[in-house]
């Protein structure tokens, strides 16, 4: 340093000492030694306590290692020795040195005795019930933060305490200048001393002393003199002597005569205690004893034996079994039980949900890749023919409209799928949406299995033992079975025909049995017969011949004709016309039929038919999905 830069300042070394001493006992004296009368607690136990409460170390949860708590609190709050915040730790768990314990400890911590508690490796902790009591509302800055020793976290400066702590559990530390050795007391001696309290704020100490006769500590004994006590109360010091209890117990067998201690002072060390009763016998300032000798860990071993046995019994006997179990349930009753709150009417409430359910005609299509859905009937309006139609639904790439009819929402529905099985449905339990939406996968409704899909949908009101279901195929096979074979659907789906391999059924319709029967191919041919010519059938039956087709044509549609209304028939690229039934002989099945409507290379295929009539309107949907609805008068 330059010696032009020095600079000596001269100081009285009497008033350096005065305020540095001071600056150091007030550290001592608030940041260390004292407890706060607010919280009834110092520094160090604050902070744990608060360590424990940020990781979640509640009572009601599971332990954590020591080292763990310890760790945090010396690197966040705390910086000082591991060694002297684990002895805390262990104190605050040890139940002969607090009245109520603030942590919960799990392991080896220490003993009346003076064993030292297990390293802070091997014990484990949580903080006890009361502690929470402690730190209610913490989170919701009921009290002032302050920085810790770094600035890089908050504390709190005192803990929002619901109890008064400070004489529950006592306190006592050396500080500079002044020191404090307050003992325990009972809670709820102290809570009626506050009560009493606030009842009237100029109560007298004696009179508070009804309330709160004095210390209560937690390894008993037996205080004598209340004088001290009230010294104690009134000037802040006093003399409280605690004396152990004993009892006198005679041999009958030797006539000599024991002294029993089973209870010694409070933070006496127990093993301290035999040696100074040893080296009092030695010296001869105590006669008349002949053997001294620590039976506490006979005491434990005879508890342990009992309980031991205790259990064993309940294991081996089940009555005893039961009364455990009794015991254990009628305990949780007493704690947790409350006044119920739902009411029971005996009366049983009968809702039949299709009651529920508006009554609406709809339009339900199925598509190709096994989309289902219902929407209003109302949202379609007609059209005159050569319209553009309106879109009926999301179409998916690579997917069309394959099925689709007109209903009402209290109708049930059967639904025959590729491997000749039925499932029944109400229609109100499709998903009901809007025209811009594909619907729900059809497999999230109905248990079908791998490569199973629905080929055909029929419309029921009611189950009638008069009425028949009559199918066909695209092969051109046909079968008729009652109706009634299908009133009792199970959740897996029936059997309703047996299938040849590559076929599928194409139409099914309700007939009374005595109903014609029209066929149309995909080639133009049509075969009108009478269902008579078709006997009834079991579910699991194949069927017989409909129509002779030729090779490579397939039968598109089926049509039980009511009335003499005509038949509409489309062809592949929107051509169709209206046919009267007279134009198609009856004949027999299992013919190859006449033609209904020209195949040619600008009509192309047939891809339906169906019976009409001139106030009807009717609905044509295209692999795109756009619909088009037009008056049949029109066509």
């Amino acid at each position: 340093m330059n010696a032009n830069n020095k600079k000596i300042l001269q100081i009285n070394i009497e008033d350096e000492l005065k305020r540095s001493y001071l600056d150091y006992a007030m550290s001592v004296i608030i940041g260390r030694a004292l407890p706060d009368a607010r919280d009834g607690l110092k520094p160090v136990h604050r902070r744990i306590l608060f360590a424990m409460k940020i990781i979640g170390n509640d009572w009601n949860k599971a332990y954590k290692k020591s080292a763990r708590i310890v760790g945090n609190v010396i690197g966040k709050y705390h910086p000082h020795g591991d060694t002297a915040v684990y002895d805390t730790i262990v104190r605050m768990a040890q139940k002969f040195s607090l009245r109520y314990t603030l942590i919960d400890g799990q392991g080896n911590f220490g003993s009346i005795d003076g064993d030292a508690a297990a390293a802070m490796r091997y014990t484990e902790i949580k903080l006890s019930k009361i502690s929470h009591e402690i730190l209610m509302d913490l989170e919701k800055d009921t009290v002032n933060y302050v920085s810790n020793y770094d600035d890089t976290e908050l504390i709190p400066e005192i803990m929002p305490t619901k109890i008064p702590n400070l004489l529950l559990n006592g306190s006592s530390g050396i500080a500079v200048g002044m020191a404090t050795n307050i003992p325990p007391h009972n809670i709820g001696e102290v809570i009626n001393a506050c009560l009493a309290y606030l009842e009237n704020k100029n109560i007298s100490i004696l009179n508070l002393m009804k309330h709160l006769p004095g210390p209560d500590f937690p390894t008993y004994g037996v205080i004598y003199g209340a004088e001290g006590i009230q010294d104690a109360y009134t000037s802040g010091r006093g003399k409280i002597y605690i004396r152990a209890s004993a009892k006198i117990l005679a041999d009958n067998k030797t006539g000599k005569e024991s002294i029993i201690i089973y209870e010694i002072p409070y933070q006496v060390n127990k093993i301290r205690l035999i040696e100074k009763i040893a080296d009092l016998v030695k010296e001869k300032r105590i006669e008349g004893i002949s053997a001294l000798r620590d039976e506490s860990d006979r005491e434990e071993y005879k508890n342990l034996t009992k309980k031991s046995h205790h259990l064993k019994q309940i294991l081996q006997h089940p009555n005893k079994l039961l009364d455990e179990i009794r015991k254990e349930l009628i305990s949780l009753k007493e704690e947790y039980n409350d006044k119920r709150r739902t009411k029971i009417i005996q009366e049983p409430i009968n809702i039949n949900i299709e009651d529920l359910i508006n009554k609406k005609d709809v339009v339900v299509t199925l598509s190709h890749q096994g989309y289902v859905k219902y929407q209003p009937l109302k949202d379609y309006e007609a059209q005159h023919r050569g319209g553009k139609g309106k879109s009926a639904t999301s179409i998916k790439e690579k997917d069309f409209i394959e099925r689709f009819l007109v209903a009402n929402t209290h109708d049930s529905i059967l639904l025959f799928s590729s491997r000749g099985r039925v499932y029944w449905m109400k229609i109100f339990q499709l998903p009901e949406t809007s025209r811009g939406s594909s619907g729900k996968p059809i497999i999230n409704l109905l248990p079908l299995e791998p490569k199973e899909y629905i080929t055909a949908i029929l419309p029921v009101h009611k189950h009638e033992k008069e009425k028949y279901v009559f199918m066909a195929t695209a092969s051109g096979i046909v079968k008729k079975t009652s109706l009634s074979e299908f009133s009792r659907p199970r959740n897996s789906g029936i059997i309703a025909v047996n299938l040849n391999t590559g076929d599928k059924l194409i139409g099914v319709d309700l007939t009374d049995g005595s109903q014609e029967v029209m066929l149309f191919s995909e080639y133009g041919k049509v075969v009108r017969f009478s269902e008579n010519q078709v006997r009834n059938m079991g579910r699991t039956a194949s069927g017989v011949k409909g129509i002779n087709l030729l090779p490579g044509d397939r039968v598109v549609s089926l049509i039980i004709p009511k009335g003499n209304s005509p038949v509409l028939t489309v062809t592949q690229y929107g051509y169709g016309k209206r046919t009267n039934q007279s134009e198609y002989p009856k004949k027999s099945r299992a013919i190859q039929g006449v033609i209904s409507i020209k195949v040619s290379k600008r009509n192309g295929k047939v891809v339906g038919a169906v019976q009409v009539n001139d106030y009807d309107q009717i609905m044509i949907i295209t692999d795109s999905g756009t619909l088009v609805r037009i008056r049949v008068s029109e066509i």
